[in-house]
């Protein structure tokens, strides 16, 4: 049995488990947006190089006061943050999952031959 809080965060945009099976993804994980801007670009060069789309992970830790339905900040206010690079980008996913701890929400997230980047 899971303990609550590591239960599935839930994604604000398309599943994993929903994506074609073919798809090839270059996941950033968000740490900062300075970090992650940078990962982005790295990210950006290796999926044009694979083929492949760029899948912006951002894990939001919700405390726990609040049901975790209900956060306290935006859950696009981080993928806003970043709307800029986005324009450049048609085929990148941003995938926001509301979580209790940020290490097992990514844990859960990732398959396990995810190509990762993180600034």
């Amino acid at each position: 049995m899971l303990p609550r809080f590591a239960r599935p965060a839930a994604p604000l945009t398309r599943p994993a488990e929903l994506r074609r099976p073919q798809e090839l993804y270059v996941t950033v994980v968000f740490t900062s947006t300075e970090a992650t801007l940078e990962a982005l670009n790295r990210a950006r060069e290796l999926a044009q190089g694979l083929g492949s789309r760029i899948r912006l992970l951002v894990a939001q830790v919700v405390p726990y006061p609040l049901d975790l339905d209900h956060p306290d900040v935006d859950p696009l206010f981080r993928p806003r943050q970043l709307g800029k690079f986005r324009d450049g980008s048609p085929d990148m996913e941003v995938d926001v999952r509301l979580c209790r701890d940020a290490c097992a929400c990514i844990q859960q997230a990732l398959p396990q031959d995810a190509i990762v980047v993180m600034g």
